[in-house]
């Protein structure tokens, strides 16, 4: 008999899960966040380690390029063109090539009997006139060696004015324009913006004293136009900029300054009409200029090695801008051997100039551009004092900044120059004004481009003061003080009548400072160096004619000039730079060395923390931690 078997109804039974966790103390929150960021730390840096062993162990087993008997170096010019080469990243990235490495590219392939010629590309750039000139003139002399020039650009200037392409382009003995390219040579414009209605609106009151009528730093806060002092600075640096832009191009197409004029006048120009008028040689793709090439030069550019890229060839002949300035003729091979090769600290001073140590300011993954004073003296300082450094060159592309940096800095050159006994050339770039001319009057010699913005002898200071914007939205400061001027440059309060005082004091002392720098650097009485200063900003052209400057040149030209103040072949001059550049892995590794540190950002942090902190505890405190907060 089989038994039956009854089926009970399927019920569900919750499952309850319990997770039970101890309770972790301040203690071991704090161990625990120190410990995933010394693991994360240490990841990175085997990482950073595995990526160098790999990449050092690529160049150990790998070969250095080399390159056929006969070939065309391929350049390319688009982009920004920096003063001394940069590595992307943490130094694996692709080096961006200085202006000095692209002179020296050029000059080494001048002399290089494998170089036929050379094919370019110019697309947009921000090259300054100043490098403008410099490579210009390399290309001039790569022609004069016999050696063909070809450039090509789908529009000169597309995007935009392209004064800078075309003038680029005019050292090429044969300029190409790709078909429905255009020529926009359209002119220059100097333009300021002027924000003193904006600032009204807010209640921001621009309170700034100058010396003297022409420094025009101020005027955008404090005017709703230009003055008539400005606008008379900037129209003769437009007309030095205009007419040097012909008086190139005539000079290197060969054609009349008012045609080129006219030009600008009519620009954009299309095509067909900028080859009627001689700006281009020929309208046509890449595909045909490599067949002309191959046609007239025997060339053929369906055989692979032909052409040769400008990082494949620098790499083949082992060309480092930052270890050597090597841009004259060589007049024999064994030139480097016929003597002692004289050692030239090779100083770059780019941005604005400020008192302190870049260690200080951010740390080793810091990309401004500056010039720290503490730096530069260290290694002016050393290499006046190293017997192996027989003169030392600045090449100074900046705007200004602190007169106590640039002074420390100015002092340290004269040093160099006066105490160590060795020569002082300086070569200015885009533009060496206010601070940056401030340095340069410790030179023996100075040298400008054509177009670079010299002078600008004189001084502003001032604040902006937001009180009456912070007492519109019920914000108000309360407190003591001891000194009268203890708030001098607060924002918080405005200039009353001492307050104007102390400040006409302090700018009248120092651009008496600047005066007698520029009188005895110049040589010339402080009354002249007065008529010449006055915040006034120069062409280096104009320059040159009242005395500011001693001649027209570039870095080649620099380098005879170092040549002639040694007595010696310039052929026998070593460029070592100083500060060294360090890539930025380089620079971590300092960071553990403890030769970077981040004690300085890490002190701001946590003071504004701790500040943070009071103020949500102690509401009483709060007026007087705003206004330790705000005040320098």
């Amino acid at each position: 008999m089989r038994r039956t078997i009854r089926k009970k109804p399927f019920q569900e039974t919750p499952l309850n899960i319990t997770v039970q966790s101890s309770t972790k103390g301040w203690r071991e929150k704090a161990l625990g966040l120190v410990t995933r960021f010394f693991t994360g730390l240490g990841v990175l840096f085997f990482i950073m380690i595995l990526g160098y062993g790999t990449l050092l162990l690529y160049l150990f087993q790998s070969q250095t390029p080399s390159v056929p008997d006969s070939f065309v170096l391929t350049m390319e010019f688009s982009g920004s063109l920096p003063e001394t080469d940069r590595v992307a990243g943490l130094g694996f990235g692709p080096v961006q090539p200085s202006l000095q490495t692209m002179l020296e590219t050029l000059e080494t392939a001048r002399r290089d009997a494998a170089v036929k010629g050379i094919v370019a590309r110019i697309s947009a750039n921000q090259y300054s006139m100043a490098q403008l000139y410099d490579l210009m003139g390399a290309i001039r002399r790569f022609r004069e060696s016999g050696k063909f020039t070809y450039v090509i650009s789908d529009s000169y200037g597309e995007d935009g004015s392209g004064m800078s392409e075309y003038l680029l382009a005019s050292a090429f003995e044969n300029i190409w324009l790709q078909p429905v390219g255009t020529v926009d040579i359209s002119g220059f414009n100097l333009r300021s913006p002027y924000i003193n209605a904006l600032l009204e609106r807010f209640n921001i009151t621009p309170s700034f004293f100058k010396r003297e009528g022409y420094k025009s730093m101020a005027e955008t806060f404090q005017r709703e136009g230009m003055s008539p002092e400005n606008k008379e600075q900037m129209q003769a640096l437009l007309d030095v900029f205009v007419d040097e832009f012909a008086q190139t191009v005539v000079v290197n197409r060969g054609m009349n300054a008012q045609t080129v004029k006219d030009a600008i006048k009519q620009a954009p120009l299309l095509d067909k009409t900028a080859q009627r008028l001689g700006f281009v040689d020929q309208v046509g793709y890449i595909d045909q200029l490599f067949t002309e090439v191959k046609t007239f030069h025997d060339f053929d550019n369906t055989q692979e090695g032909d052409y040769i890229g400008v990082g494949h060839y620098r790499a083949a002949r082992e060309i480092h801008g930052r270890a050597q300035m090597d841009i004259l003729p060589t007049r024999k091979k064994d030139a480097a051997k016929a003597g002692e090769r004289a050692r030239v600290a090779r100083i770059v001073m780019e941005g604005a100039i400020m008192s302190g140590r870049s260690s200080d300011q951010g740390g080793p993954l810091s990309d401004a551009q500056m010039t720290f004073s503490r730096d530069y003296v260290s290694a002016i300082m050393k290499a006046a004092q190293d017997e192996d450094i027989k003169a030392l060159f600045v090449r100074i592309n900046s705007p200004g900044g602190s007169p106590v940096a640039s002074e420390s800095i100015r002092r340290a050159l004269q040093y160099a120059s006066d105490v160590a006994g060795k020569p002082v050339i300086v070569s200015m770039g885009s533009v060496a004004a206010s601070g940056g001319y401030w340095v340069a009057t410790a030179a023996d010699q100075i040298l400008v481009a054509p177009t670079t913005v010299t002078g600008s002898i004189g001084v502003v200071a001032g604040k902006f003061v937001v009180d009456d914007l912070l007492d519109e939205y019920g914000v108000a400061f309360e407190g003591v003080q001891y000194g009268p001027q203890s708030d001098l440059y607060s924002p918080l309060t405005p200039f009353d009548e001492g307050d104007v005082e102390v400040m006409n004091r302090y700018l009248d002392d120092i651009y008496g400072a600047f005066l007698e720098r520029v009188s005895m650097g110049r040589d010339m009485t402080v009354e002249e160096a007065r008529e010449l200063a006055q915040g006034r900003v120069w062409a280096g052209k104009t320059a040159v004619e009242n005395g500011l400057a001693d001649q027209i040149g570039g870095l080649y030209e620099a380098k005879i000039a170092i040549a002639q103040a040694l007595d010696i072949p310039a052929d026998q001059i070593v460029m070592r730079d100083y500060p060294e550049t360090k890539s930025p892995f380089e620079q971590i590794l300092g960071l553990f060395s403890g030769e970077w540190t981040i004690q300085m950002p890490l002190s701001r942090i946590l003071s504004h923390l701790a500040t943070q902190i009071a103020l949500a505890e102690q509401p009483q405190a709060r007026t007087l931690l705003m206004d330790q907060t705000v005040a320098p």
